[in-house]
């Protein structure tokens, strides 16, 4: 737990040294993108409307609500840690204080699990959107809202969660065609 905490204030000490006011409105739109997935849901949206998209954006909907299902709904609970600015009253928010458990970082874990899902799906776009979601990620440090360890988890479920699901929904729709193929 000791070296977990030294690479969390190392980290910390790090992105508060990049503290002004320009950085603040940047990163202040970043964690507004984040917040309850409303970026990657909108997105959803827009990819099933089109029909050649329709097929990422059903994945995208189903990776960002089983990854909720384990990060908000289970880990956090389990793990009940406290946020940064809960932890230590001195830190002053520069936003709205988010309710909840700091463990993993549910804006992480959402916005890796659907950027890594477009990757998958489209390298040119996934390559945007995982640049989206790592300023999303970081903007979470920034404002004292969690962790370094948090926002790290909160990737690796992303990541870990859309490449099994769409790996395995892959694989399912797969036998499916072939099933009804070999009937045909």
């Amino acid at each position: 737990m000791e070296l977990i905490n030294k690479f969390d204030n190392a980290v910390f000490d790090m992105v508060h040294s990049l503290s002004c006011g320009a950085m603040n409105i940047i990163m202040g739109i970043f964690t507004y993108l984040g917040e309850a997935g409303a970026l990657w849901i909108a997105a959803s949206l827009v990819f099933l409307a089109i029909k050649k998209t329709r097929k990422m954006g059903i994945y995208m909907l189903i990776c960002l609500a089983i990854t909720y299902l384990i990060n908000d709904i289970i880990l956090k609970n389990i793990f009940e840690r406290l946020r940064p600015f809960v932890a230590d009253s001195t830190i002053e928010l520069l936003i709205k204080a988010p309710s909840g458990y700091s463990f993993p970082s549910g804006h992480s874990a959402s916005s890796f699990a659907a950027a890594t899902t477009i990757f998958m799906f489209n390298r040119r776009l996934g390559i945007g959107a995982l640049c989206v979601a790592f300023l999303i990620a970081v903007s979470r440090i920034y404002f004292s809202v969690h962790y370094p360890s948090d926002v790290l988890c909160g990737i690796t479920l992303g990541i870990v969660c859309s490449v099994i699901i769409v790996n395995v929904t892959h694989r399912i729709e797969n036998k499916i065609h072939n099933h009804y193929k070999d009937r045909g």
